[in-house]
């Protein structure tokens, strides 16, 4: 695209065009980077998460076996794993016993239950 403009006498919007871009600007910034940068520059930075998924499969397996062996909440589950080193959270630790179909059993508030009609009252 770069030596195409440089060599032909196409305006720079056409040329841009030609090449599928909407503008000027985009050649602009291809052209400067070929010609005053390096290979780099043309790369597309790398995108996505910066640090490695904290949901591992043994973290996973940890969960469910806590869940399933104990009577601890998500909480309580969060908690248990910090402590053997995996930095997990009460939100992931509620994802995936709701991707096993495990009850998460939130932690009481000791607030009173719901109250609302009651049938045998009647």
């Amino acid at each position: 695209m770069v030596s195409s403009g440089e060599l032909s006498n196409l305006p720079e919007t056409r040329l841009a065009r030609t090449f599928g871009l909407k503008t000027r600007k985009p050649y602009y910034d291809i052209r400067d980077a070929v010609i005053n940068g390096s290979a780099e520059n043309l790369v597309p930075k790398r995108t996505g998460p910066e640090a490695a998924p904290k949901r591992t499969r043994k973290a996973e397996i940890l969960i469910v076996q806590k869940r399933q062996e104990t009577d601890l909440n998500m909480y309580e589950i969060a908690e248990a794993l910090t402590k053997l080193g995996f930095n997990v959270s009460s939100r992931l630790v509620a994802e995936v016993l709701s991707d096993y179909g495990l009850s998460k059993k939130t932690a009481d508030t000791g607030s009173p239950p719901a109250i609302g009609r009651n049938r045998d009252s009647r």
